[in-house]
């Protein structure tokens, strides 16, 4: 499991309750709109998750959490093809969202 935890996080933010947001790749480059939604959260701490971080975005002083690092191996791809395939979490997701401890049913914006 990758764990990047940036700095910037201070005291006021691990007062704010925590909001996970999930993307199976953490972050492509035509996704700036998700990583400039979570910095302009004020009352909730941002914490990306995911399967894996490709390196692409830019993510200075956020806390991101991720299975895996870079491109995803065969066996990787025919685990999560068929996890989605049949609704489920690929192995190792559950628990790495539950580390992160999020306010369960949260949605402070919509896409």
């Amino acid at each position: 499991m990758k764990m990047l935890s940036q700095a910037g996080t201070g005291i006021s933010g691990l007062t704010r309750p925590c909001v996970a947001i999930y993307r199976t790749q953490i972050l492509p480059w035509s996704e700036t709109f998700v990583r400039d939604q979570a910095r302009a959260l004020t009352r909730w701490r941002p914490v990306l998750i995911g399967e894996r971080t490709v390196g692409q975005l830019p993510l200075d002083g956020m806390a991101v959490r991720a299975l895996h690092d870079g491109p995803p191996t065969f066996f990787q791809r025919l685990i999560g093809m068929g996890a989605r395939y049949v609704e489920r979490p690929v192995p190792g997701m559950m628990k790495l969202a539950r580390a992160v401890d999020p306010v369960p049913g949260t949605c402070p914006f919509r896409l």
